[in-house]
């Protein structure tokens, strides 16, 4: 089922001409069905030609819903808590995270090393001054599991937006911890979401159904997103 035959109606916050926010061209009203294409996922270009509004005025409509995923409300969908895993005090845990997002930022950014490997010009994934392979400060914390598991998410982020979303360059600024953070944030919390959408149709094949009720689903996700652009009245720095 495609999004614009969606049964279900939005808050009536989004019953408005007004502008989602100061100086937008998209009014409120369109944000239902753009927030829909955020939690299918569509891609930017297809969302763009289905809805009329440009590539760019898309590619920005999803940068402002991803910067909400950072709320503990979404915590259902991830599981990103290093201190559960470590029961470490505060200030070891923001090491642990800085340490952590800032390296595999690094590895997000350097698709040549991935290139590399896939291509068998090298031996291993990791580089052998990988701080996480290294760390004297966190020796025996990063073990083979941790790190594997860390540079699959990387691949998986890394494909979700270039072949998914069909979004690259963030004003060149991918190699940022913070921005590297939302991009996983984003994949694992839309893609959780499908997982829980899943159902298996009349010819016994899985299939992903967006109008499925239940917690973590799409339609949860979707329902989550409308209320908390109500409860802050609309979406950007407000």
């Amino acid at each position: 089922m495609s999004p614009d035959q969606n049964p279900l109606k939005p808050p009536a916050f989004f019953e408005s001409d007004a502008p989602i926010k100061p100086h937008s061209k998209i009014q409120r009203r369109a944000i239902p069905l753009l927030v829909f294409g955020f939690c299918w996922p569509k891609s930017v270009p297809e969302v763009s030609k289905s809805t009329g509004h440009s590539v760019a005025t898309v590619r920005a409509l999803y940068f402002d819903i991803r910067a909400l995923l950072l709320d503990p409300r979404y915590r259902k969908w991830h599981s990103f808590s290093l201190q559960s895993a470590y029961e470490l005090d505060t200030v070891m845990e923001t090491a642990i995270e800085q340490l952590v997002w800032t390296c595999y930022a690094g590895c997000y950014s350097n698709r040549e090393c991935q290139r590399n490997f896939l291509y068998k010009k090298r031996a291993h994934r990791e580089c052998t001054n990988c701080p996480i392979h290294r760390s004297e400060t966190f020796a025996n914390l990063f073990d083979e599991e941790f790190r594997l598991g860390w540079l699959r998410m990387v691949d998986r982020t890394r494909d979700f937006y270039l072949d998914g979303l069909k979004i690259r360059q963030e004003f060149a600024q991918d190699i940022n911890p913070d921005v590297f953070k939302l991009r996983v944030y984003h994949q694992q919390i839309v893609n959780t979401a499908r997982l829980a959408s899943s159902v298996v149709n009349d010819d016994g094949e899985e299939a992903v159904d967006h109008l499925k009720e239940g917690p973590e689903t799409v339609l949860d996700l979707w329902n989550t997103l409308l209320r908390h652009i109500e409860e802050r009245g609309g979406l950007g720095d407000r």
